[in-house]
């Protein structure tokens, strides 16, 4: 490691890469393709047309809005969650949460 005659300070993000190179893992030539491969469809979007009535898409404006994105944005928010498992019914979580503490009582009776 060679030292500079220069003190440089680095913020918190230089600092983060700086940690995160220590972990750095090489990849084949093949590999990093698939990884770059996947990068690129990521970033790849397609325009549709979807039909709704002006009520859900008041609705998803102004819950967008709440969240100060696009709506467009939002909804893809959404779509992205539910094809990836990861949006979950409100109320089948307050149901399953009831459960555990039901039954995290009874644990505490015995």
């Amino acid at each position: 490691m060679v030292k500079s005659k220069y003190k440089i300070e680095l913020d918190d993000f230089e600092k983060e890469v700086e940690k995160q190179a220590e972990r750095y893992i090489s990849v084949t030539p093949k590999e990093k393709k698939q990884i770059e491969n996947i990068f690129k469809s990521a970033k790849k979007t397609k325009n549709i047309n979807l039909r709704m009535t002006e009520y859900v898409l008041e609705e998803l404006k102004l819950k967008a809005r709440s969240e100060a994105i696009p709506y467009q944005s939002y909804i893809n928010s959404i779509l992205h969650k539910y094809i990836t498992g990861q949006l979950v019914d409100r109320n089948n979580v307050i149901e399953l949460l009831s459960i555990k503490k039901s039954l995290e009582e009874r644990e505490l009776l015995k």
